[in-house]
């Protein structure tokens, strides 16, 4: 009888160990700091080549960060219909992209006091947009 009990806590017991050992525990992820609103001041350029025409606007917006489809990546909406995806190091620091023509791209970098610079430029053509957002965490 003894044996009897000894085997059916063993197997208790492994079967405890196996459900434990499989179990993922959440690891918080590094971008979360960075998720939620942001007060976004936005300064944006606009030119064309030839014409000397160059549009200059600045407004400010709450905007709103939230996670991208990647595992490091954010999306950022900054204006009623202008977001964007980006990949963010643990530092903060943006992760710099270019297309193959080096037309467009996007810099910046998230503040260790709440605060975040970007820089986001198009062109092609003979003309261009440049749009620099500074924001401060909600």
């Amino acid at each position: 009888m003894k044996t009897k009990h000894f085997f059916f806590w063993l197997a208790v017991a492994a079967i405890c160990v196996v459900l434990f050992s499989t179990c993922k525990k959440d690891k918080e992820d590094y971008r979360d700091k960075w998720v939620g609103n942001w007060d976004l001041h936005i300064h944006s350029e606009s030119w064309i080549l030839g014409t000397g025409v160059l549009s200059d606007t600045t407004y400010d917006y709450l905007g709103k960060i939230t996670f991208g489809n990647a595992p490091d990546q954010l999306n950022i909406k900054y204006g009623e219909n202008c977001s964007i995806d980006f990949s963010v190091d643990e530092d903060g620091e943006f992760l710099e992209f270019f297309s193959d023509s080096d037309l467009h791209g996007c810099n910046g970098k998230f503040e260790e006091d709440g605060k975040l610079y970007i820089d986001l430029w198009w062109g092609g053509m003979g003309g261009g947009l440049r749009e620099t957002i500074n924001g401060i965490k909600k």
